[in-house]
């Protein structure tokens, strides 16, 4: 174990701690221990403790590599990126050093006790990795569904000519809303600090290049990234699953101008990229958010870095998810009774690029839903089965929409994940410090 992060003694300690607690166990249940059982202990804390040394060792290499200017590369990172880490990145990493850990369950417990991020046994979600199989089949399916709208017959058109609802007012308002939900979820998740140091730091460079490339391959791209970056141990718990809480209050103010800014602004012209009246919104959400929340940190109560630990967020961060829901899905509705219902059965399918490039989304979206309940129920968060999850959203889809769809899965996401994350019984520290409000 290197010195370099003081974990050595910390492990020392630990496997003290796991074997004391076995221990008294036996001597609990009023027997002595006998030299089989010795055996079965030393055992069970070998296979029990061997990933977490693991884990507390090469974390300890990777950081002794990098404050060593191991590499060109590493010395670039900690001379010029690494001082920009946030504060809350800092503490997320020593919280999944420390949850791993073993408490003394047989001594009384010491003043400050109740720690603010629970150990992994103290909550019902189970952390851990998943696997790269599991990851990179995710990775495909996703950039397979990204390019079904070339392996679809496009412009495929009616011998009675029917009229293209693509040009109607009510599409062009349905298909904006749809992509506005797409544009939301990743202003939310920018804010994730477990994200914050990679690709999807900001959803701006990828709202361009729907704009440039299309949103099927945009979103393709972006979930597969998603995937891969959240696939480490430490995502569900205990890095922290709140956006900020200045972030959070800056979303809610920033809404109603962003989803109505299509009325508000005209065409935004954007380096090579021109952003037209459906597409301004993409754009203002999280530009008013990153400003807004920039004047919201200045008030210190705003940004304390423990805060992301809690669901203080979720008191914003629900009407501004319910908001979307009504307006989204009341397009939906709006859409298919007023347009689509009116014309079925009088034409032959027509397949326009641009309707063909809405299928893909919507794919995507159900496939990322899909995803959504595979991974919650892998690390125990929903006790879905697939097929259950896979009724639920086909049933959204129809009613409400992708777009609505999208947003209601993630609302209900944040709200089990961080239910989740709370200790399932406090009476342990019933006679500890209260917890940090």
């Amino acid at each position: 174990m290197h010195p370099i992060t003081g974990h050595g003694g910390n492990a020392a300690i630990e496997d003290c701690a796991y074997l004391a607690n076995r221990l008294q166990d036996l001597l609990e249940r009023g027997q002595t221990p006998t030299y089989s059982q010795l055996q079965d202990i030393f055992y069970e804390l070998q296979e029990e403790r061997r990933p977490r040394t693991e884990f507390l060792t090469k974390g300890a290499h990777r950081l002794a590599r990098l404050e060593s200017f191991g590499t060109p590369v590493l010395k670039q990172v900690m001379l010029h990126i690494f001082p920009r880490v946030p504060c809350e990145n800092i503490l997320a990493g020593l919280a999944e050093s420390m949850t791993q850990g073993k408490p003394l369950m047989y001594l009384p417990l010491p003043q400050r006790a109740k720690r603010l991020t629970p150990y992994d046994d103290e909550v019902a979600v189970t952390p851990k990795r998943r696997s790269a199989l599991s990851s990179y089949t995710w990775v495909l399916l996703f950039l397979l569904a990204g390019s079904l709208r070339y392996l679809l017959p496009l412009d495929a058109t009616s011998s009675q000519n029917p009229a293209n609802l693509t040009e109607s007012a009510s599409w062009r308002h349905y298909e904006g809303r749809t992509y506005f939900c797409i544009s939301a979820i990743w202003t939310v998740e920018s804010y994730r600090s477990a994200l914050s140091l990679g690709p999807l730091l900001t959803p701006i460079p990828w709202m361009l290049l729907s704009e440039y490339i299309g949103w099927h391959i945009a979103v393709s791209l972006y979930s597969a990234l998603w995937v891969l970056g959240t696939r480490y141990r430490g995502f569900y718990h205990p890095w922290p699953r709140a956006v900020p809480l200045a972030a959070a209050e800056a979303l809610l103010i920033a809404l109603p101008v962003a989803l109505w800014g299509s009325v508000i602004f005209k065409d935004i012209a954007l380096g090579a990229f021109t952003l037209y009246r459906g597409a301004a919104p993409y754009i203002l959400l999280p530009v008013l958010t990153s400003l807004l929340s920039y004047v919201f940190k200045r008030d210190g109560t705003r940004w304390v870095p423990a805060l992301q630990w809690g669901n203080r967020d979720i008191s914003y961060t629900s009407p501004f998810f319910s908001l979307i829901f009504i307006d989204v899905g009341i397009s939906h509705i709006s859409f298919v009774m007023n347009d689509l219902i009116p014309v079925l059965g009088a034409y032959t399918v027509s397949l326009p690029d641009e309707v063909v490039g809405f299928v893909s989304i919507t794919l995507l979206i159900m496939l990322w839903l899909l995803f959504t309940a595979w991974d919650l129920h892998r690390v125990k968060i929903l006790n879905w089965a697939l097929g259950r999850a896979g009724l639920y959203i086909v049933l959204g889809l129809a009613l409400v929409g992708p777009g609505a769809t999208l947003i209601a899965a993630w609302w209900a996401r944040e709200k089990v994940w961080e239910k989740s994350r709370q200790r399932i019984s406090d009476a342990r520290y019933a006679g500890a410090a209260p917890q940090l409000k």
